[in-house]
């Protein structure tokens, strides 16, 4: 339409459009009249202010409108507009299926925001929950040190030390250390995860109840294995929180070479 600059009137009516493209009339300056009716229309494409300054009536009537919150923009245009849209009043929503039928003037863009602080409310919620939830989890056998620090006294410690170590060099635990400690002279009586631990207890209950719990020191067998290992690490964590919590704690480094 680029060289049409004298057409007054254009009828676009029953042509299948399916969207309502401004720009296309934007070089029509004495454009007058312009007939979209009777065409699937959902939405508009483009700035809605590049219709020509000249535009006096738009029919846009017999359209399958989306009445929906990602094209509020549209539809509130339509309602600012609707002094010079032809027959404003009967525009109809097409979908969602609840809304077909209904006029597109009492689309409501409350309900959109409504929908958007609803959807954020939501988010945050998760967030939030997921978060403690992550806290909780990550310092669970912290908060059960504690509990357990506060009932248990090192009068009540039957190991002199819980052994911390990683499989991989439990050959050394059993014959180096086991041997020196719990053969030597005074003895010295071990908590191993092997021998010690209480089959069916899940192994962190077992660390905390059977391990710090119930001695009066920890060993930690450092290696490349053992830095290497997350539960290794894991068990540290807890020896650290433990040696916080309890006074006559106290943590051995044993370095492997």
């Amino acid at each position: 339409f680029d060289t049409l600059h004298g057409l007054l009137l254009l009828n676009m009516s029953h042509n299948n459009l399916l969207l309502l493209d401004p720009f296309h009339y934007k070089q029509l300056h004495s454009l007058k009249t312009l007939d979209c009716s009777f065409n699937h229309i959902e939405t508009s494409k483009g700035m809605l202010q590049h219709f020509p300054k000249s535009l006096a009536f738009l029919n846009l009537t017999n359209n399958s409108f989306a009445c929906t919150c990602e094209h509020q923009n549209f539809l509130q245009w339509i309602k600012d507009q609707s002094p010079f849209l032809v027959n404003a009043e009967q525009m109809t929503c097409a979908t969602p299926a609840e809304m077909k039928g209904s006029l597109v003037l009492d689309f409501r863009n409350a309900t959109c925001h409504m929908h958007k602080t609803i959807i954020t409310v939501s988010v945050i919620s998760v967030l939030v929950v997921s978060t403690i939830a992550f806290l909780v989890y990550k310092f669970y056998f912290h908060l059960m040190l504690l509990a357990g620090c506060k009932k248990h006294s090192s009068a009540e410690s039957i190991y002199d030390a819980f052994v911390i170590y990683s499989s991989h060099d439990e050959d050394w635990v059993r014959n180096e250390l086991v041997k020196n400690l719990e053969e030597g002279v005074p003895p010295f009586q071990l908590c191993l995860h092997y021998r010690d631990f209480i089959p069916g207890v899940a192994i962190a209950a077992n660390i905390i109840q059977e391990g710090f719990h119930k001695s009066r020191k920890v060993i930690v067998v450092v290696s490349r294995h053992f830095i290497q290992s997350r539960w290794c690490i894991f068990e540290y964590e807890i020896a650290q929180t433990w040696q916080f919590l309890s006074s006559h704690s106290g943590i051995i480094f044993i370095v492997l070479e």
